[in-house]
């Protein structure tokens, strides 16, 4: 039980994952995780700067008047000096002097290591963040749009970011960076991750503001390639599942579990945030989805099912199924799902229509999954 509770708590302070804490750097603390951007000694030098000055003069002044209690308490019978010294002006000019050159040398740290972190370099990579309830959307550069963040070693990355619907704030403790994300309006933050081990390394990302009821779940991950080359090597096989020859339902189970659908509409039939999507093309095809707003479907029109999953996917609030919020809380996925994306998960919903026993934890996305994994270990 000792090895337990001492592994979660290294866990914990490291920042890393729970259970994974053997290899944990010598470097954390008990106030930080480890050191792994350029910014994490920008914020730690004057938190334990400013820690230990506050130790020092509370031990001092403590001292002083433990001291100056012994020394100059009152006792019966005794009268006071009213001759006594009440000003000192070397004292006061000492006193009052000391404080102000450290808030001074406090503050200037301080700023000097926001500004560094406000100014991303020219040669900075950027990658779009779309923060929404509750969920993360990293767009890069040839338009791939990953739940997880992936960066490679010693380069430096700009996240320029927005909110679909609420405040939320992006957060990653190892690299020690924190910028809320205000609707309307785009903020960015930027860093130069690092890698310790040449191989992929993993962090924390978590939304730092309360943005509602599943705000605890917003995680994501971060991936540290340690080469460029790597990075690239994941981004182009991972942009293109059409080229890996998978099955239209992988595919659509691929995007209901990395686009952020998995945190509103669950797999097991039961009613959360949005509809089950395991009921959705059965209750379709005949006619038992009533909606809070919206006309009924028109079941005249042979593609009417495939139609109606379009509408709900680029135009969530035309209809919005009965018993939930109006508008809805869904934001339109035009930007992030084309056409075939689109008849992707069409398949996976007639896949969970057609085998309605399955397992919520073996969908076509995880079968293929534990195949590519038998295969590696295979090798």
């Amino acid at each position: 039980m000792t090895g337990v509770l001492a592994t979660i708590s290294a866990g914990f302070l490291n920042g890393g994952p729970l259970f994974l804490a053997d290899e944990v750097p010598n470097d954390r603390t008990f106030w930080f995780p480890p050191q792994y951007s350029n910014h994490a000694p920008t914020v730690d030098w004057p938190f334990y700067f400013i820690t230990w000055v506050c130790i020092f003069f509370l031990v001092l002044i403590t001292v002083l008047m433990l001291i100056f209690m012994w020394r100059y308490s009152r006792h019966r019978g005794v009268v006071a000096d009213h001759d006594a010294a009440t000003h000192n002006t070397p004292l006061e000019i000492t006193w009052s002097f000391i404080p102000l050159v450290l808030v001074i040398i406090m503050f200037y740290i301080g700023f000097a290591g926001y500004m560094d972190m406000e100014v991303a370099p020219k040669e900075s990579y950027q990658i779009d963040v779309e923060a929404k309830q509750w969920s993360w959307a990293f767009k890069y550069p040839n338009g791939w749009i990953d739940p997880n963040l992936h960066v490679w070693a010693d380069q430096p990355f700009t996240m320029v970011m927005s909110s679909a619907d609420v405040l939320h704030a992006m957060f990653i403790p190892d690299f020690r960076v924190k910028k809320d994300i205000v609707p309307g309006k785009f903020s960015s933050l930027w860093f130069v991750p690092q890698n310790r081990t040449g191989e992929i390394e993993v962090h924390h990302l978590f939304c730092a503001e309360y943005c509602g009821t599943d705000h605890s779940n917003m995680y994501a991950q971060v991936f540290v390639h340690p080469t460029k080359e790597s990075y690239e090597e994941w981004l182009a096989k991972e942009s293109d599942p059409y080229g890996r020859g998978l099955a239209p339902e992988v595919i659509g189970d691929m995007f209901y579990r990395n686009r952020g659908c998995a945190g509103c509409h669950l797999i097991n039939g039961v009613r959360f945030t949005g509809p089950p999507l395991n009921l959705t093309w059965g209750e379709v095809t005949v006619g038992e989805r009533d909606f809070a707003k919206g006309p009924p479907l028109d079941t005249s029109d042979p593609l009417f099912a495939e139609n109606y999953v379009l509408e709900s996917l680029y135009e969530p609030n035309q209809r919005v199924v009965e018993g939930f919020s109006v508008p809805t809380q869904m934001s339109t996925q035009k930007s992030q799902l084309n056409q075939r994306d689109v008849d992707s998960i069409i398949a996976f919903l007639k896949w969970m229509h057609d085998n309605p026993d399955f397992d919520p934890e073996r969908t076509p996305y995880k079968l293929w999954q534990e195949e590519q994994a038998a295969a590696e270990d295979a090798e």
